[in-house]
């Protein structure tokens, strides 16, 4: 048995994790799907935005949880997170899972656009946001599309202005990579995904290759960026091979 933290993308909560995490269940592993950023049933953290304090949160749903360590997995978003946990807590990261995310920073014009629209976010701009997102994010699929607005509408503004500013300002993760060891890692793209591009991949996989960490790398044909929502069953079998594979192979 192994533990699984799975952290959601931006600006969703623990449910876009809901069937992959019953999947993971399914097979005797225990899973924790913590909410971030204010977001869902968290605390909006009252200090600057940062996906540290992200990645703290999760941290501390782990400690009351009695986990000293887990695979942890994030998509978009959470894949930020999870790469701050292994730059900030590595003893705690067994293994790594990223979804339909990137190491990278965000380009100077990426910046000033999540700025303007964490200056901008009211209920208003969040219905707007909710309807772009259940387009864009979903590859042909419209009961998922119409989860995904009903999903993002749920969300506090606050919240979502707070983690879009959070986005913004972090730090590339490339080097983070190069420190991950033997551990063991996955990297999960949606071949139709249009946040995250096969350079964005190899990059990620070519920082852990760098580290020894000899990543999986999984192209899903026919999935957008919400994968874990997609696919779940596939994003499940992707994440299993951080507890079949053992480090020494």
């Amino acid at each position: 048995m192994s533990r699984y933290a799975l952290i959601p993308a931006f600006p969703f909560d623990a449910r876009v994790w809901a069937e992959a995490a019953e999947g993971l269940r399914a097979v005797g592993h225990e899973v924790l799907t913590p909410d971030v950023g204010g977001l869902g049933d968290s605390e909006l953290p009252a200090v600057a935005p940062s996906v540290d304090v992200m990645a703290e949160q999760v941290a501390d749903f782990m400690d009351q949880a009695g986990w000293p360590s887990a695979h942890i997995a994030g998509i978009s978003m959470g894949g930020y997170i999870a790469m701050a946990m292994l730059r900030l807590f590595p003893e705690r990261v067994e293994g790594l899972g990223l979804i339909c995310t990137k190491a990278s920073m965000d380009s100077p014009s990426k910046r000033a656009e999540r700025l303007q629209q964490a200056d901008d976010m009211n209920s208003s701009a969040l219905a707007v946001m909710a309807r772009a997102m259940a387009v864009a994010l979903i590859a042909d699929d419209e009961p998922r599309s119409a989860q995904v607005q009903a999903w993002v509408s749920d969300q506090d503004p606050t919240a979502v202005a707070w983690s879009l500013r959070a986005m913004a300002a972090r730090p590339d993760s490339l080097g983070v990579l190069r420190t991950a060891g033997s551990r063991l890692a996955v990297v999960v793209a949606g071949q139709v995904d249009p946040m995250v591009t096969a350079a964005d991949v190899h990059q990620m996989a070519a920082a852990l290759t760098d580290a020894g960490a000899r990543p999986t790398v999984v192209t899903l044909a026919g999935v957008g960026h919400l994968a874990a929502l997609e696919a779940p069953a596939a994003v499940v079998d992707a994440l299993l091979t951080l507890s079949r594979r053992p480090p020494s192979d």
